[in-house]
């Protein structure tokens, strides 16, 4: 993503209908200001409309603390969720510090804190598969990169 060059990125794709979405927004506005020191970015995408975003934002406070981002033309989903054959939400992306993406999977996963700490001490292990499944399932199986 734009701006994030030699930073670790947490990019997670949301819904403001998404019951599941809601419930992660605390706990990626938590990474996000424990590890946004370290080179941590936590950039929610939204494909809904600016009119229905903002007023979600504002409402959520400080439990929903890291940036977002709106996806108008949904050129971002494309290039991540529609190519790695996804369609559920919430999904999360973690892309380390030289742009590949190393895992994605549902946000609340205990791996994704493992992954983004073992990042930011340069220590990455290697992508595990994902424990928690997105709420909204698409009629294909996910697929890893």
């Amino acid at each position: 993503p734009l701006g994030t060059s030699g930073k670790v990125v947490v990019l997670e794709f949301w819904a403001t209908w998404c019951a599941p979405c809601k419930r992660s927004i605390p706990h990626l506005s938590s990474l996000a200001e424990q590890y946004k020191t370290k080179g941590l970015v936590v950039l929610g995408i939204s494909t809904e409309d600016r009119q229905t975003v903002e007023p979600f934002i504002k409402s959520m406070g400080k439990k929903m603390s890291y940036n977002i981002a709106i996806d108008k033309n949904r050129a971002t989903w494309t290039r991540y969720m529609a190519a790695a054959g996804l369609d559920g939400i919430p999904q999360a992306f973690v892309i380390d510090r030289e742009g590949r993406i190393i895992w994605f999977g549902h946000p609340m996963d205990p791996i994704l804190e493992q992954l983004v700490d073992a990042l930011l001490d340069e220590k990455a292990p290697q992508p595990a598969e994902s424990t928690e499944k997105p709420s909204h399932k698409s009629d294909e199986s996910p697929k890893k990169p």
